[in-house]
């Protein structure tokens, strides 16, 4: 069928086409070295596109991890919970399927800020620490609680086992020794002689490294070492159990939601999830004021 450009330029065909092409582009590139001669050989895309559509139907659908082997399609909900009246959602957005999980921190303050709420202590999943908004609100004052990025485990000395004197501006390897930090440049490099030579080397470099050790340290190095030396306190631990209540609303959200969207477009499935919000704030409210009633007898 051979349509004019006016045709596909106006409904009911516009819409469709403009997916096509993007289907196509996004799974296609020009062939290196075609069979056949002509302007139109192209093979499989080798590699994902960025941003990748994964659905005609709904466009707005993403590929998306969980983990490294756990894969889902879809969308991801994130909510904000009071943390005086357990369970009460205060706020809720849904984001794509292959946004990051800090992705989420913006459109959850801004959607408080707007309810006027003041926020004394943030309660947050360590996979929303890398959110720029988090980082100011902590060097503003607020107190952020969360738990520390998890180090990679291997065989080898951690970056965690370099003692560090932040006030001496100071990194100690577990040899004893000692290097300055020069806050322009992150990256630690200890002497190649120093770490050949030393009886820690064979758990702290790896044998095809002529070079010392190298330790990169982190922007917010300093306070992700203070939230791992309050996890190993008791009353560290019992402070982190306070966002459990999170935990258990997202729980409520999936039982009441379920584990598929019904419409499709993120905006539609925008108002799904605070529709959803709605209910589960009806159940704890309800609780609540049974409490309050028992109490009042």
């Amino acid at each position: 069928m051979n349509l004019t450009e006016a045709e596909q330029a106006s409904p009911p065909l516009v819409r469709p086409l403009r997916t096509v092409r993007r289907i196509l582009e996004q799974n296609t590139e020009p062939d290196p070295s075609p069979t056949t001669e002509g302007e139109n050989n192209v093979r499989i895309r080798q590699g994902t596109s960025k941003d990748r559509q994964v659905s005609f139907s709904d466009p707005d659908m993403r590929h998306g991890r969980k983990s490294s082997s756990k894969t889902f399609t879809g969308y991801k909900r994130h909510i904000a919970v009071d943390a005086d009246v357990p369970g009460l959602i205060c706020a809720a957005t849904i984001l794509k399927g292959n946004t990051c999980e800090h992705d989420g921190v913006d459109p959850l303050l801004a959607s408080l800020h707007k309810q006027e709420f003041e926020i004394e202590e943030l309660h947050i999943d360590r996979g929303y620490l890398p959110a720029e908004k988090v980082r100011k609100m902590h060097g503003a004052g607020t107190q952020v609680i969360s738990k520390p990025p998890t180090p990679r485990t291997s065989e080898l000395f951690g970056k965690h086992d370099f003692s560090i004197d932040f006030a001496k501006k100071e990194i100690t390897c577990p040899a004893g020794v000692s290097l300055p930090i020069n806050a322009n440049t992150p990256t630690i490099r200890f002497p190649s002689r120093t770490c050949r030579s030393c009886e820690c080397a064979p758990r702290c470099v790896t044998k095809k490294n002529i070079y010392g050790r190298v330790i990169r340290l982190h922007p917010e190095e300093q306070w992700y070492r203070q939230m791992t030396q309050e996890l190993s306190t008791s009353s560290g631990r019992k402070q982190r159990r306070l966002r459990i209540p999170v935990e258990h609303a997202l729980a409520r959200v999936g039982a009441i939601q379920g584990r598929t969207t019904r419409f499709r477009g993120q905006k539609k499935n925008q108002f799904e999830l605070e529709r959803v919000a709605v209910v589960n704030n009806l159940y704890v409210l309800n609780k609540l004021a049974a409490l309050t009633c028992w109490s009042a007898l």
